[in-house]
């Protein structure tokens, strides 16, 4: 029998099973890593689309409550028509009237179901506008109109809201607003 050299045996070196181990576990450090990468950018996804949403929702309340302030008569409406403003009470839509020029114009906001899913705005006789932009989903919008006991108590209305996106990575994901408005006008001032 042949005697190898000892100089081949004492190299440093790694062996199949050792190469083979490593390759194992930088393979699954790698895994875990893309996983948490990919999470987080799925996660930045949601709240970029929902901020998004909640910023476009927010505009259209603004709005709704700047026109709100400056506007008198007040009615509620729904499935059963509308409602005077002394009675108070919830509607999908609310019928005011308001100064624009010198002229009273009459203005109504609602709820604009399926397929739109948004807020919709119609002044005098005019088609309605949209007031949320196409990403966003308006799932409900509910009016309150308080119930005033004199013409010297303003007419307050709040306004509810759940809105989420339309985006399919967050369309599950929604998020409730509410304001409460009181007009400037008071019933005993108006024209």
């Amino acid at each position: 029998m042949k005697i190898l050299n000892k100089k081949y045996f004492n190299k440093q070196g790694f062996t199949l099973v050792e190469l083979i181990v490593a390759i194992a576990v930088f393979l699954s450090v790698v895994a875990m890593a893309s996983g948490i990468f990919i999470r987080s950018f799925q996660t930045q996804r949601l709240v970029t689309d929902m901020m998004a949403v909640q910023s476009n929702s927010s505009l259209a309340l603004e709005q709704i409550m700047r026109e709100l302030r400056f506007g008198y008569n007040f009615e509620i409406c729904g499935s059963l028509g509308c409602s005077p403003a002394l009675a108070g009470g919830f509607g999908d839509s609310l019928k005011f009237t308001r100064i624009r020029g010198a002229a009273p114009v009459p203005v109504v906001y609602g709820w604009d179901g399926s397929p739109n899913f948004g807020i919709k705005r119609t002044e005098g006789t005019s088609p309605f506008s949209l007031l949320t932009a196409s990403g966003v989903k308006v799932n409900k919008l509910s009016f309150y109109l308080f119930p005033r006991g004199d013409n010297f108590a303003p007419w307050r209305v709040s306004i509810f809201m759940n809105v989420g996106s339309r985006a399919g990575t967050s369309s599950g994901n929604t998020v409730n607003l509410e304001t409460t408005v009181g007009a400037r006008i008071l019933p005993n001032e108006a024209l």
